[in-house]
């Protein structure tokens, strides 16, 4: 008990740190709050499919030092992109949040 399950939407944000604040003034609000996995999964499965992913390693790769890992990084990426194995993942969550016995 004591612990805040929700998207990342601002006003979430805003109402478990009021509520927190008011009937735990001991406890740190981000230490209680909780994404929803479905959320994640969401956020994660549409990133990648929007290409953000890979627009962030691709703005890493100006790092000479790690140019070589985020190659293969890329390179895995590009290679489960026309799998659907990703599609599938987000697909299913999905599923799961119209399903009726979630």
């Amino acid at each position: 008990l004591g612990y805040f399950t929700s998207n990342n939407a601002d006003a979430n944000d805003s109402a478990v740190n009021e509520i927190i604040t008011t009937l735990l003034p001991d406890v740190q609000p981000q230490e209680r709050r909780i994404r929803s996995t479905n959320h994640i999964y969401n956020l994660s499965a549409t990133s990648y499919l929007e290409g953000k992913l890979k627009d962030v390693l691709k703005f890493l790769e100006s790092q000479p030092a790690e140019q070589a890992a985020l190659q293969k990084i890329l390179d895995f990426l590009e290679e489960w992109r026309p799998t659907g194995a990703f599609v599938s993942i987000h697909n299913l969550q999905g599923w799961v949040r119209r399903s009726s016995q979630r």
